[in-house]
């Protein structure tokens, strides 16, 4: 598989999910407040996406600019002074936003085409447990230190419109590198699942963060 922008909705979900984590500083007592929260996710990331495209050129597209940003911001977050415990924090919601957009996003994204990836998600699961697992140890333990209860469900509503934007625009990125229709794009995932795994591989994305996570003591 040659390289494309096909893990761009990846990339920015690590970052997405960063950002949700951090500006979740006290628990959502109702529907409205976790409704606010998600429409204001939704803001950043149309901005950011608005500032891409008016980036953009012919020889970098507004995705790739988006990826590139991400992935720094990333490395900046993990090579940063702060103490072991926040940059391993940090680690930790870089990969829920890669698995979260790819278990969860593209699926219903998929299913909605009337093409479901259930292969590609099972064996990207299968792949991805040991880091899903200790990255959500983790992650609870932080919240906790703030008396906070880490719900997986509520993030997966703050995030979720978000995402879906940034999967529709991945996706789309997919049809035109492969000139395929929606339905085809999506079962690309499927009959090519062993390809995307390597690629999208997430000691690929984010090595550090890979590293961190790897030798983290559960």
């Amino acid at each position: 598989m040659k390289k494309s922008l096909q893990i761009i909705a990846a990339i920015i979900g690590l970052a997405l999910v960063i950002y949700v984590l951090k500006t979740i500083t006290q628990p959502f007592v109702n529907q409205v407040e976790i409704d606010a929260a998600s429409k204001h996710t939704e803001s950043v990331v149309a901005d950011a996406l608005k500032d891409a495209k008016e980036k953009s050129t012919d020889d970098k597209s507004a995705t790739e600019i988006l990826k590139e940003d991400a992935k720094n911001k990333m490395e900046d977050e993990l090579k940063s002074d702060k103490s072991y415990d926040k940059k391993l924090v940090g680690a930790a919601t870089n990969f829920y936003g890669y698995y979260l957009i790819n278990v969860e996003t593209r699926k219903v994204h998929c299913e909605k085409q009337n093409a479901p990836i259930g292969k590609f998600v099972t064996e990207f699961q299968e792949k991805n447990k040991a880091l899903f697992d200790i990255s959500t140890k983790i992650l609870e333990k932080d919240f906790s230190k703030r008396n906070m209860e880490f719900n997986k469900k509520t993030v997966a509503e703050i995030v979720g419109g978000s995402m879906n934007t940034l999967i529709i625009q991945d996706m789309e990125d997919i049809k035109k590198q492969f000139k395929l229709n929606d339905i085809e794009a999506c079962e690309l995932f499927n009959k090519r699942s062993a390809d995307f795994l390597d690629f999208m591989a997430y000691e690929k994305q984010s090595k550090l963060g890979f590293d961190m996570l790897s030798n983290a003591k559960n």
